[in-house]
């Protein structure tokens, strides 16, 4: 898995906070290196399941940079982009 290759430590997936918080910092990498097709898209169970347990801020951090970058950047996650290129 690419995460245990970059830092050495395992994701556990079964963790929803563990999840969303690797989901988020994911994206903001690829974004700032002008990677938009390696965006991964919103998920709602992943959300759900964060507000479950109580983690509200992680939900709402992570649902605020999803709509953030889908308003400027609507086809993140489904063409390749450059920081340069037309909305």
């Amino acid at each position: 898995m690419i995460f245990k290759a970059m830092t050495g430590l395992t994701l556990n997936s079964d963790n929803p906070k563990e999840l969303i918080e690797y989901h988020l910092y994911y994206n903001m990498s690829y974004i700032w290196a002008g990677n938009w097709h390696n965006y991964k898209l919103y998920s709602e169970s992943l959300l759900e399941k964060n507000l479950k347990i109580g983690e509200i801020w992680h939900a709402i951090i992570y649902l605020y940079h999803y709509i953030m970058t889908q308003v400027s950047h609507p086809k993140a996650g489904t063409q390749p982009r450059t920081a340069c290129s037309k909305a």
